[in-house]
């Protein structure tokens, strides 16, 4: 069987890595013995694909390089040598590096100030040698085992409250309790979980929530397990979303900085709101520019740093 390695860069989150999982399982069936190279904190999202033979973690930091948007595939050999360890790297029939060519494509969009039309499980897919056009309809489904238990049992709904950048990509309070107060009316819906580590934007989304309490302690499974029994997830831009694709539920997203219709259009259950955002969202990095979300109408703004 050809082995093959996936490269994942450090950049991104949780989110990034189900997004390469459509490609992960086309490799797999191809024949290839899939190994993913991946910096440690995200190795436990990547071993739910059970389309993925072997991840390898990596020290933080070691593939985060910037200068070219391409790097030489010896390059990369070279730094799987050295974190490897007991891999014969000449094994290795193929390498494919998934993450550079993504952020080199989201920055040849964004320096114009437009929104990539490509989502990332797009883009991966096209990194992994593949056709558009032979992509699955529904990519994400089915990508993870659906065998994990439901928390609960009675009809709820998950909310996720921020993302790891949460000051650029939350969710507005009293719009979100609007929309899951009329859903839950509609559906006979009871309890709602919400999801978040910082107080600051999780008590303002429990308190316009009635009945709504918060999940703790979350693993990687237990996500998996809340998500796989709700009736709809609501999220920011953020993992929740591909974990809800993932799974097979229904998603209702709020957007600011980044285009709904981009990052959603191949998920045929998600559906998203799109916020007002300043142009210079898309193209200054956070090191430049200051961003603050309005928690009302989940408009963002953007503006120099001082």
């Amino acid at each position: 069987m050809k082995k093959l390695v996936v490269c994942l860069r450090e950049r991104g989150g949780a989110g990034d890595v189900l997004t390469t999982f459509p490609a992960a399982k086309q490799l797999k069936e191809d024949g290839y013995t899939v190994l993913y190279f991946i910096e440690h904190r995200f190795t436990d999202w990547a071993k739910l694909c059970p389309y993925i033979d072997e991840v390898i973690p990596i020290p933080a930091g070691i593939m985060c390089w910037s200068a070219s948007p391409f790097r030489d595939e010896q390059y990369l050999v070279q730094l799987m040598k050295l974190t490897m360890g007991r891999y014969i790297v000449d094994d290795v029939d193929r390498v494919v590096n998934f993450f550079d060519p993504c952020v080199y494509v989201e920055r040849v969009f964004a320096t114009f100030g437009i929104p990539c039309p490509l989502c990332r499980a797009e883009m991966f897919w096209l990194a992994a040698g593949y056709r558009l056009e032979d992509m699955p309809p529904d990519p994400m489904y089915g990508t993870i085992s659906l065998d994990y238990p439901k928390m609960y049992e009675k009809p709820y709904y998950v909310v996720q409250a921020h993302s790891d950048a949460p000051e650029r990509r939350l969710m507005p309070p009293l719009a979100v309790g609007q929309k899951v107060r009329s859903d839950a009316l509609r559906e006979g819906v009871e309890r709602v979980f919400v999801v978040g580590q910082y107080e600051n934007y999780t008590n303002p989304l429990i308190s316009a929530i009635p009945g709504a309490e918060m999940a703790l302690n979350l693993t990687p499974e237990r996500i998996l397990g809340l998500c796989v029994g709700a009736e709809r997830i609501y999220t920011p831009d953020s993992l929740f979303i591909h974990v809800a694709a993932c799974v097979g539920v229904p998603s209702t997203s709020w957007f600011s900085c980044t285009d709904g219709h981009s990052m959603t259009h191949c998920y045929p259950l998600a559906e998203f709101i799109q916020g007002d955002c300043d142009p210079v969202c898309w193209h200054l990095s956070g090191s430049t520019v200051r961003r603050h979300v309005c928690l009302e109408t989940g408009i963002c703004h953007a503006f120099p740093n001082q």
